[in-house]
């Protein structure tokens, strides 16, 4: 029984969704320790997402207490940068 509800403890600090960290919106899954940079140009809690100027992405972040590596950057490109 005690096992049990050691795993359940576990399991209810563990995060799975966007979040916004330092100005950035990531998909952020606690339990696997990864975030993924969510794209500019989407609408993200009914605003409209733009990164402006030079953005800055870190190898890691801190969601609630948790380290994150920044493992993949979901940016795509403008079609007028593509050659």
């Amino acid at each position: 029984m005690a096992v049990l509800v050691a795993l359940f403890s576990l399991n209810a600090n563990a995060f799975s969704g966007d979040a916004v960290v330092n100005g950035i919106v990531y998909h952020i899954v606690t339990k696997a320790k990864t975030a993924t940079v969510i794209e500019d140009g989407v609408v993200y809690n009914m605003a409209f997402l733009y990164y402006g100027g030079v953005v800055r992405i870190p190898k890691t972040i801190e969601y609630e207490g948790v380290v994150c590596d920044v493992l993949l950057l979901a940016i795509k490109l403008s079609e007028n940068l593509l050659t």
